[in-house]
């Protein structure tokens, strides 16, 4: 299957975004998880759609590229992967270096592997960059200001995630943190 667009869906109106937020996806290359109502979803995968290229859409019955062979691997429906499937794609990230991972659910994620049912590793992996539905709501229709800030649990969960995805390899725990404040947009102030 070739890399293909994200469709158009124009009954839903252009998702509104800070625009300090999108215009990283352009310059880092992380994956990222859209997580919300279906319609919304698929709006904002064609308002991010420059920011991906080329673009190989991977069904659940279709076997995984090969590592390196895409630049960016788009999964509808990750919620719904089996315990399989979710051990292969995990396996497919450590090999592949160079490919980002677009996963879009309609059902948060967080709670499935919160009741054992969506591997860890494999969620923190997918979710270096979320784009949710309901915390795009919060920010008041895309206007961001100081007090934007990511509670220290989603900063934890974040660096709990890095470690995870590092095989549980301890002594990095500083380096987790500030990873996880530099990707959630935390400015650091010394006092």
């Amino acid at each position: 299957m070739a890399p293909q667009p994200f469709p158009a869906h124009p009954h839903v109106e252009k998702v509104s975004q800070p625009a300090k937020d999108w215009h990283l996806l352009k310059t880092v290359r992380c994956n990222v998880l859209v997580s919300g109502g279906r319609d919304w979803v698929e709006q904002v995968l064609v308002d991010l759609s420059p920011c991906f290229g080329a673009v190989y859409w991977w069904t659940q019955d279709m076997v995984l590229p090969k590592p390196n062979t895409v630049t960016t691997l788009a999964i509808r429906d990750v919620d719904s992967l089996s315990a399989s499937q979710q051990r292969e794609l995990a396996l497919w990230l450590e090999q592949s270096t160079s490919a980002r991972v677009v996963s879009m659910t309609t059902v948060r994620l967080f709670d499935l592997m919160a009741a054992g049912l969506f591997n860890d590793v494999l969620y923190y992996r997918l979710n270096t960059w979320l784009v949710d539905e309901d915390q795009s709501a919060a920010l008041g229709h895309g206007e961001c200001s100081d007090h934007d800030v990511p509670e220290p649990t989603a900063i934890a969960n974040r660096a709990f995630g890095f470690y995870l995805a590092r095989g549980c390899a301890n002594g990095h725990d500083l380096d987790d943190w500030l990873q996880a404040e530099r990707e959630l947009g935390v400015m650091t102030h010394n006092p």
